[in-house]
């Protein structure tokens, strides 16, 4: 049984919260998966996934919460999208691994251009994106195109996506 958790902003609310919330409810209802939503908001969770919340309402506030879970309940996989809970996940798994605890993988997605990333916004973080993606055990992406730029754009090996 693999044990994966979703980064997530909300556990119900949200576009991506309910994307992922239904991905999580079909991946238990394979057998050989078990989810968990870890959300750093206060909204009402749907009935049927378990949620870890992190008692913040920000993914850059998330950080230590997010470390303490990696740390406690091992997941194999962590999986995070969008570019500030990528950035929140790189650095809660670096934190969780070192003393070597936590010993799962991260997965970002990355669903847009990385020069898109905040482009219209004084906190740019396409340039954090860009120095931190490799440090992931994997990418997904929505699209070849989408994933052709997150290689090229960061750097990365592109068996890694």
């Amino acid at each position: 049984m693999i044990l994966l958790a979703f980064l997530v902003d909300s556990p119900s609310k949200r576009a991506h919260a309910n994307v992922v919330s239904r991905l999580a409810l079909g991946l238990v209802q394979t057998g050989r998966v078990e989810t968990t939503l870890v959300c750093y908001s206060a909204d009402p969770p749907p009935s049927w996934l378990p949620i870890h919340r992190l008692g913040a309402e920000r993914a850059t506030r998330s950080l230590p919460s997010l470390v303490r879970y990696l740390r406690a309940d091992k997941p194999d996989v962590l999986i995070t999208r969008q570019v500030h809970a990528n950035l929140v996940g790189l650095a809660a798994a670096w934190m969780a691994r070192v003393p070597p605890r936590w010993q799962g993988k991260l997965v970002l997605v990355q669903d847009h251009f990385v020069e898109f990333c905040h482009a219209s916004n004084w906190r740019d973080n396409k340039w954090l994106a860009k120095a931190s993606y490799r440090f992931a055990d994997g990418l997904i992406a929505p699209s070849p195109a989408v994933r052709e730029n997150a290689i090229r754009s960061c750097g990365l090996d592109p068996s890694s996506t």
